[in-house]
């Protein structure tokens, strides 16, 4: 799955100087991995790529997509969008979290914007309360454990 889009994104936040800015970011982010498990699952039901689908459209349909095709929910984008902030490894993501916490203006927590900025407060709360080191203690060699 490409995430390099949403990546960039959730890097790009430090730099923003306003709450709204860092949340267009985070919009945007967030987008670009409903965008991103689109095309995977489009890829992975039609044995096609996105290119493929656009560069040979098939004859008995005007829809790229599969009609057989479930989009994203929330079960999928959430942990895509843990391997994007895993990935991004964004600088300061914490205290511009709570920056658009305290400064932004109510209405912009609302609709998509809100949604996209609660998802990734969700993706930061579990990453910061993760335990790696307990994790891989229990898995080791790979999943196969001790004695392999």
């Amino acid at each position: 799955i490409d995430l390099t889009y949403s990546v960039e994104k959730l890097k790009s936040i430090q730099h923003q100087a306003s709450p709204r800015q860092m949340l267009q970011n985070i919009l945007l982010a967030h987008r670009g991995i409903s965008i991103a498990l689109n095309a995977a699952v489009d890829e992975t039901t039609t044995g096609t790529t996105p290119v493929d689908q656009i560069t040979q459209p098939s004859s008995s349909s005007t829809s790229f997509r599969n009609p057989n095709h479930q989009p994203p929910g929330a079960d999928d984008i959430l942990p895509t969008l843990i391997l994007a902030v895993l990935r991004a490894h964004p600088q300061s993501l914490w205290k511009n979290l709570r920056f658009i916490e305290h400064f932004a203006p109510p209405s912009l927590l609302l609709g998509e914007m809100g949604y996209a900025y609660t998802n990734l407060c969700g993706a930061t709360h579990f990453l910061k309360k993760l335990d790696m080191e307990g994790h891989l203690a229990e898995v080791t060699l790979g999943g196969l454990g001790e004695g392999a």
